[in-house]
């Protein structure tokens, strides 16, 4: 570059450059240079600046240029690969070479490693023109050397930045662990079960794979823990029967180090309820078995733990051992000794471990035997000459029957009937009977026969001549407890003479017959509309094809007490006479059913009671010869032409004084009682003691009287001391009587032979403290009621006067 400025001033001097418009000559700055734009590595060398003087000598002054040029670029390689970021992975214990490489640079730069601040290499072993070079050698890898990292430095100037690469290590772990975590043990078949296995020290993360017997298993779930050091599997198994024994693997291993395989192993036990087969022994057949051969079965088990028990079955009913009956039970074995057809069936066995029980296969025996006689609904037939009976015999046999053969067996002797006649199906043999002739009543015979044998006991039918009913007997009646002239009838029936049978019944009153009832179904029947005070009789028969039955009579005599205390105004006379509906009749003879066994049960109970007392005291006569049948029903007597009841009555005259004693303190002990003396019945006395929650029955009798063989009143029951009473205060009334009227006041009989059994009231003694004290009540409040006894004084002489009966303080019937 030069400037002229000889040819005038110097601002206007001339310039000349060789390096074009790079350069120019600064003549503003202080001092004045040269300046040279877009330096260039040839733009590098000694620089000599000339100036020429007009008048003086030439100077010269020279400088030098270096031209510093960066580092291009800077990359690290492992064997000749360029390599960046994180590197790797390498494994732990290997040597690993970093070779930095800086391209460029003027002056050449200077390399070095450095890691975390510190550095580790300072020294470059190549240097050309072209590129420097330092390598680092990492000896022996390490597990903390995991993520470390190395940093590649070049500098050749302190005018410029340095170029710098890093690298991190990425290292791989080997798989140090494997190991089954939570080994199950004895497994139940079709349980579900989760098994852990851990692998431990590899990474990355191991891979986990399970196996069973060399099969793959792939229902698991696999998680990493503590920074992929430790890797879990979870297996889900759901064992049978077939996987016992089997061996259970649990294989790992890293995925970059696959050549290398830990694994892990455990014994499969699997515990399953029995797998039970029931068969039959080698020497026997099942299609060839008849009643007394012999059968074997066998109960085949597959279990684990082992059957603790077999039990065996025929149609789902256990089989016991039984000796005696062939039966024999033996380890897995069934013996059946002579066998029958009762033997046939379906037999299983029953096999049972701690995990559960099995039933078998069924294997169905069908015993074959020769035909017995089988259940019929009907073995006599009745009828009358020339009537046709349709008669089927049933058999039971195995196989079916293959003939079937009739017979009638009369007198006469066994006559075969042609084939012709009866019609076979299957198991069964019907034939059209007709009697043409006394002689063809008798026993029909039925025999079937089968490849087994033929029948030994025939079946037998009789035909026989149908007769009319026998009579309906053991009537039983009573009057109803909620109908005024209400009576309820229950009779027992006969045999019908082989036809179905029907039931009447005739009402008459003196000798006229009031209405009647028949074709009845059955012989129960409920009648209203009787006349209270009036006798009736009753006529039951039994009808069938054949004709009708002797009639069972019955006499009756409706109550006049039971109406009188039942009726109200409101109820007008009838003279109508109803048979109630079947449904009425039995809600009625239902409840009077319920009642008369209450008043049994208390009266048992009352009777025990009484015996207590008498524990003491001596033997009881019971005289049967003086006995009549009475039905007590609402204070009348109604008696039955049908003999056969037996009713005992213990003779009162033989009560002790002691024993009164102790009847009477045992009625008077019970709560809420009051006296009612004024009923007297003689002959025979049956008394009723009702109350809600106790009811007795009193039967007592007393001796023949001396006069006209009459009956006298009845003994006193009751305290002797009360009798005395009583004797005494009737006796001191006895003249007077007499004395002030010839005859009795009404309603309380009359004094004439002809009415024998009634008795007059003499008068009342109402007034006597004696016996109101001693029938006071216990309970002592001024609602016990006293009823002061009437006198009653026999028609004929030397009658012994009546005690009172002791009666609860509700509704009282004699």
């Amino acid at each position: 570059y030069s400037i002229d400025a000889r040819s005038g001033p110097f601002h206007s001097a001339t310039h000349w450059s060789d390096l074009g418009a790079r350069a120019y000559f600064n003549l503003n700055a202080f001092p004045p240079g040269l300046v040279i734009h877009g330096v260039n590595r040839d733009d590098e060398g000694d620089y000599r600046c000339r100036v020429d003087f007009r008048l003086k000598p030439s100077r010269n002054a020279r400088i030098r240029l270096n031209v510093v040029v960066p580092t291009s670029s800077v990359t690290i390689s492992i064997n000749n690969d360029t390599v960046s970021g994180i590197i790797g992975p390498f494994p732990v214990g290997r040597a690993l070479d970093l070779t930095c490489t800086a391209s460029g640079g003027h002056p050449l730069p200077t390399i070095t490693w450095w890691n975390e601040g510190l550095l580790v290499d300072s020294f470059s072993e190549v240097v050309t023109e072209e590129a420097t070079y330092n390598t680092l050698t990492l000896h022996h890898m390490r597990h903390s050397d995991l993520y470390r990292k190395f940093t590649c430095q070049a500098v050749n100037s302190n005018l410029t930045m340095p170029k710098a690469e890093t690298v991190t290590l990425d290292l791989i772990f080997p798989l140090e662990e494997v190991s089954i975590l939570e080994r199950p043990g004895a497994m139940a078949e079709g349980q579900n079960y989760s098994i852990l296995c851990e692998a431990k020290g590899s990474r990355p993360p191991a891979v986990i794979t399970w196996w069973l017997d060399e099969i793959e298993l792939t229902d698991t779930q696999q998680e990493v823990l503590f920074e992929a050091s430790i890797t879990h599997s979870i297996l889900n198994l759901k064992p049978d029967k077939s996987d016992d024994g089997a061996i259970l693997s649990c294989r790992a291993y890293n995925p970059l180090k696959n050549d290398t395989i830990i694994e892990d192993n455990t014994n499969v036990t699997v515990h399953y309820p029995p797998d039970v087969t029931l068969q039959l022994a080698e020497d026997c057949s099942i299609i060839s078995i008849q009643e007394n051969d012999s059968i074997a079965f066998e109960c085949l088990t597959e279990a684990k733990p082992n059957a603790y028990s077999t039990t065996w079955f025929i149609n789902d009913k256990q089989v016991e051992p039984n000796l005696s009956s062939g039966i024999l039970i033996q380890n897995h074995t069934l013996q059946l000794h002579k066998v029958s057809r009762d033997s046939s069936g379906l037999y299983t066995c029953k096999a049972a471990n701690t995990q559960g029980n099995t039933t078998s296969n069924a294997i169905n025996i069908n015993v074959k035997y020769a035909p017995v006689c089988g259940l019929h609904k009907k073995y006599v037939y009745y009828g009358g000459q020339k009537e046709a009976f349709n008669i089927t015999c049933n058999v039971e046999a195995h196989p079916a029957p293959t003939l079937f053969k009739w017979a009638l067996n009369t007198s006469l002797g066994i006559n075969y009937i042609a084939e012709t006649r009866f019609l076979n199906g299957h198991s069964q043999s019907t034939i059209l009977y007709t009697t043409h002739s006394p002689e063809d009543f008798g026993s029909l015979l039925c025999w079937a026969e089968n490849e087994v044998g033929q029948q030994i006991d025939p079946c037998r039918f009789t035909v026989a001549a149908s007769v009319v009913p026998e009579p309906v007997h053991n009537c039983t009646f009573g009057h109803s407890p909620t109908v005024i002239g209400g009576v309820m009838v229950d009779c027992q029936v006969g045999w019908g003479g082989g036809l179905d049978q029907t039931y009447s019944v005739e009402v008459t009153l003196d000798e006229q017959v009031l209405a009647k009832l028949v074709d009845h179904k059955d012989a129960h029947f409920s009648i209203t509309g009787l006349k209270p005070g009036s006798k009736y009789k009753l006529s039951v028969v039994s009808h069938n094809a054949k004709g009708s039955s002797v009639p069972n009579i019955i006499n009756m005599d409706m109550p006049v007490g039971l109406a009188e205390k039942h009726t109200s105004s409101e109820h007008g006379e009838s003279n109508d006479i109803l048979f109630a509906s079947p449904i009425l009749g039995m809600l009625v003879g239902i409840a009077g059913a319920i009642i008369i066994c209450l008043t049994i049960l208390v009266a048992i109970h009352l009777w025990n009671d009484v015996k207590r007392c008498k524990h003491h005291s001596n033997r009881r006569d019971y005289d049967k010869d003086d006995m009549e049948v009475r039905s007590f029903d609402g204070g009348s007597l109604i008696s039955q032409e049908i003999s056969g009841s037996d009713i005992i009555i213990l003779k009162a005259d033989q009560h002790s004084s002691k024993e009164n004693e102790h009847i009477y303190q045992f009625i008077r002990a019970q709560d809420n009682v009051y006296v009612e003396p004024r009923t007297l019945i003689t002959k025979n006395l049956v008394g009723t003691l009702e109350r809600k929650d106790r009811m007795a029955i009193i039967i007592s009798k007393s001796p023949r009287s001396s006069m006209g063989g009459h009956q006298s009143p009845i003994h006193s029951i009751g305290n002797p001391h009360i009798y005395n009473t009583l004797t005494s205060s009737c006796q001191s009334h006895r003249n007077s009587v007499s004395s002030s009227s010839s005859s009795p006041p009404p309603g309380r009989g009359s004094p004439d032979r002809e009415s024998t059994g009634r008795y007059s009231p003499a008068s009342s003694v109402s007034s006597n403290p004696r016996i109101s004290s001693l029938f006071a009540s216990r309970r002592g409040s001024s609602s016990t009621i006293i009823h002061q006894p009437d006198c009653y004084m026999p028609n004929t002489a030397g009658d012994s006067i009546t005690t009172p009966l002791v009666m609860p303080s509700n509704e009282i019937t004699l």
